[in-house]
């Protein structure tokens, strides 16, 4: 049931807050965090920031205890309750560790490409843009597993690499060269053969 508890629903997004941190930095902060918000769920009800516990939960479920099936489940009911909330401004968080860290597990990387252009769209027109640049580096990395020809997977990166710049984000821009290098690399076009190093890496 909805939570109509505002000093509930505050501290939800005081621990979501917490989790970011823990997601980049520290995982027994994700962990701590994600379980203190999921007790508040059930205790409470849930609220428009309950989307972002579901899918750290989820994200936990999926990669640290393998328990794939019951972290999509979770995972699923994060995305719904985002889109119930239509929250905008946090569907890059969610759909981003969807996509990338809990769908993959159970389907095909290939779904990930429309959830993250959404994920991505939304963080940027409602203000998150460290999470817009976030999910916006997945796109390359998959377009690489999904074994997409490596002229346009060059082409992607340049574009991001560009994005990064504009916004001067630090955190992602070595994931976007070391995958554009890689594809460098399989082109011949670095020092050697068995070396990412070239004028840009």
């Amino acid at each position: 049931q909805e939570s109509q508890d505002k000093v509930n629903n505050a501290i939800q997004k005081i621990l979501n807050r917490g989790t970011l941190a823990g997601y980049i930095v520290d995982k027994s902060i994700l962990k701590y965090y994600s379980f203190l918000c999921m007790e508040l769920i059930i205790n409470n009800g849930f609220s428009d920031v309950s989307a972002i516990a579901y899918i750290n939960y989820a994200y936990l479920l999926s990669n640290y205890w393998c328990d794939y099936k019951k972290g999509y489940t979770i995972g699923l009911k994060g995305v719904e309750l985002n889109n119930y909330f239509n929250d905008l401004y946090n569907r890059a968080i969610v759909f981003e560790r969807f996509s990338n860290f809990i769908s993959i597990w159970v389907k095909p990387i290939k779904i990930t490409f429309e959830l993250n252009q959404e994920g991505f769209k939304a963080g940027l027109e409602n203000g998150n843009i460290l999470n817009a640049g976030i999910i916006y580096s997945h796109s390359i990395s998959n377009m690489f597993y999904t074994g997409k020809k490596i002229p346009s997977i060059l082409e992607k990166s340049n574009e991001r690499i560009n994005f990064y710049n504009v916004y001067d984000n630090k955190l992602i821009r070595p994931v976007v060269h070391t995958f554009r290098a890689a594809c460098l690399n399989l082109q011949g076009n670095t020092s050697s053969e068995i070396t990412f190093e070239d004028d840009t890496f």
